[in-house]
């Protein structure tokens, strides 16, 4: 007896826009509070990051940036969980064995 696969539909997401757009800004903020040790300018760009005073240009930027470095650290994972170690642990590795 051959077995189906069942096809699975995509998700569709039917939360409200404002709701998206916060959880978007939200994201943006995280990934700002990484990159950014000075407290003042994090508290200032969050104030006009959520009043929306930031041209759309610029959102666009840091969009973009966010993502690229979303998806090198989404490499770097996968080669850590193929390898199970770091590219330094592979170092020590070899130093070691």
């Amino acid at each position: 007896m051959a077995t189906r696969k069942i096809k699975q539909r995509p998700q569709v997401d039917y939360s409200a826009y404002h709701n998206v757009q916060q959880a978007w800004k939200m994201k943006i903020l995280k990934y700002y509070r990484q990159i950014e040790d000075d407290v003042d300018r994090y508290v200032e760009f969050g104030k006009r990051l959520l009043e929306n005073k930031i041209p759309k240009d610029q959102l666009e930027r840091l969009d973009k940036l966010m993502r690229k470095h979303e998806a090198n650290k989404r490499k770097e994972w996968e080669a850590r969980q193929k390898n199970k170690a770091t590219p330094n642990g592979l170092k020590f590795r070899k130093i070691y064995s």
